[in-house]
């Protein structure tokens, strides 16, 4: 049971890109099956190919180094958006998953030589920028021809130092969605009226011009369903879930404003789909493709209380022998929330915790207290509900004494599975921007990450924050209780083996920085 310290940590990573985990990798598929899929895929001669880029340089992990090959992967969602959008407008389109493919270089040369792709779409995260920029040269020096976009929130805070390299033709600053079919158009019609599309980023002789406004979908009810046959399915799970695992969203946009993530006013809107839409979408893809686990990506599931339960209703009504999971926030929940939930066939909530020192949690602008905490977490508890909690550790204003309050009060939370990460400063954050008026990190560190003018790590903002991630996994996973709690289960046994191995990397564990 210990592979639930690996449930991926959205709350953190995905301040800097749509849906996305803080790193992943998953095992290959066996290469016969690979070759087989490239080539059927390869056949079709598809137009435009989007992809989920290679890993590399990737310096700024907030994961110990022997836990990232076993966090599971799920699908890239934000590229299975945009390709049904792109087929729904009639356009031929590809997704290839860098990560699902064991981040082979040689894999991706040889699926471009083959699919030939006359536009090359590509995903960015500002952690794994140079993995995407090693993707856009791979695609330049195959296929010198093809035209390179690219997207994702790291648009939103880094748009003119990523085109400092000639490798991306356009890029999309906000969603792309409607921007991207109508730059498909052009494309097709052979015009250049670039300067009409919203959130495009194009260069006009030596200027780079970035369109306002940026792309927003204001009714999510016009997009259709993500687009998963594109995807080999079988290369994404998640720890404690029944098979295979696709992502989708009731809702996009977060009001809150956590110190340590990234929220461009772009995205603090919220917007719904209807219940019937999502539930209809729902039913179609479990059906379509055998899926008995959805991992829900919205930042706050429960944040309307009343379409929340209207959902949940209207879920368990269709009856499909299907599980889910999903973030909410601990001040969101209530025992009518947790039993609808449970009810529509919720196995687990993931909340963000944070710490076990309100001062800390004040710091970090949280919104949330101690007791509201406690009180999820019971709810859950006493409506077989199992818990994820997330805890950052080495927050500014930390002293040694709050993380122990921390690590005090993620054992008497008692929750399935707790998770800790060191507090790292992404761009375009408060804790980021207070960081550097302190002199913690390098000023304009990450802008000179994607200039390329320097490769090396961040330091953590609290000495020795990743012994302290460490002591906080073994006082949790080590401790008689929670490990006697796991004995009485059967899944304990019938992991053994598994979890003997993660017991080991606990005691091996490390960081790649400090």
């Amino acid at each position: 049971m210990l592979s639930g310290i690996f449930y991926v940590r959205k709350a953190l990573d995905k301040a800097l890109s749509s849906h996305n985990v803080v790193t992943a990798h998953c095992a290959v598929t066996t290469a016969r099956n690979v070759k087989s899929l490239d080539m059927t895929i390869a056949k079709n001669k598809h137009k435009l190919l989007l992809i989920r880029p290679l890993i590399r340089g990737y310096v700024n992990s907030q994961s110990a180094e022997q836990f990232e090959t076993s966090i599971g992967l799920v699908p890239p969602l934000n590229l299975c958006c945009l390709a049904a959008v792109i087929e729904d407008a009639g356009y031929p389109a590809a997704i290839y998953d860098c990560e699902a493919k064991g981040n082979s270089e040689e894999q991706l040369i040889n699926y471009l030589r083959a699919a030939k792709p006359d536009i090359v779409g590509i995903s960015i995260i500002t952690t794994n920028f140079h993995g995407a920029l090693l993707t856009a040269k791979i695609v330049k020096q195959v296929l010198p021809q093809a035209t390179v976009i690219c997207g994702g929130s790291h648009m939103l805070i880094f748009p003119r130092e990523t085109f400092t390299y000639n490798e991306f033709d356009f890029g999309f600053v906000g969603e792309a969605e409607a921007p991207l079919v109508d730059f498909l158009k052009l494309i097709k019609n052979k015009t250049q009226k670039y300067a009409e599309i919203p959130g495009l980023v194009w260069r006009d002789e030596e200027k780079v011009i970035m369109n306002e406004p940026f792309g927003f979908n204001e009714n999510l009810d016009l997009l259709p369903a993500p687009a998963y046959h594109l995807l080999d399915l079988s290369s994404y799970h998640m720890p404690n879930t029944k098979g295979n695992v696709v992502s989708l969203f009731l809702s996009r946009g977060c009001p809150f404003k956590c110190g340590f993530c990234f929220r461009s006013p772009l995205l603090q809107k919220v917007r719904y789909k209807s219940v019937d839409k999502a539930i209809d979408e729902i039913e179609s893809i479990t059906k379509r493709f055998d899926i008995k686990s959805i991992n829900f990506v919205d930042e706050t599931i429960s944040l309307r209380k009343e379409y929340f339960l209207d959902f949940c209703k209207k879920l368990r009504a269709k009856k499909l022998s299907v599980e889910w999971q999903s973030p909410t926030r601990a001040n969101f929940v209530d025992e009518e929330i947790v039993r609808a939930a449970k009810q529509a066939g919720c196995h687990t909530f993931r909340f963000g915790i944070e710490s076990g020192s309100q001062e800390i949690l004040k710091k970090i602008d949280k919104g949330i207290d101690l007791a509201q905490s406690r009180q999820a977490v019971s709810l859950c508890r006493k409506y077989g509900i199992k818990t994820v909690a997330y805890f950052i550790i080495g927050y500014l204003g930390e002293t040694e004494g709050t993380i122990r309050q921390t690590i005090k009060f993620a054992r008497e939370l008692k929750p399935n599975y707790a998770a800790f990460f060191p507090a790292t400063p992404m761009p375009a954050t408060e804790l980021y921007k207070e960081s550097e008026e302190k002199g913690l990190v390098p000023k304009d560190y990450w802008r000179d990450f994607v200039l390329g003018k320097r490769s090396d790590a961040l330091p953590f903002v609290f000495p020795d924050a990743g012994v302290w991630v460490i002591k906080a996994y073994k006082s949790f996973y080590f401790s008689p209780r929670y490990i006697l709690k796991q004995m009485k289960t059967a899944a304990f046994y019938k992991n053994f083996f598994k979890n003997l191995k993660l017991a080991l990397n606990l005691f091996l564990m490390k960081f790649k920085r400090g």
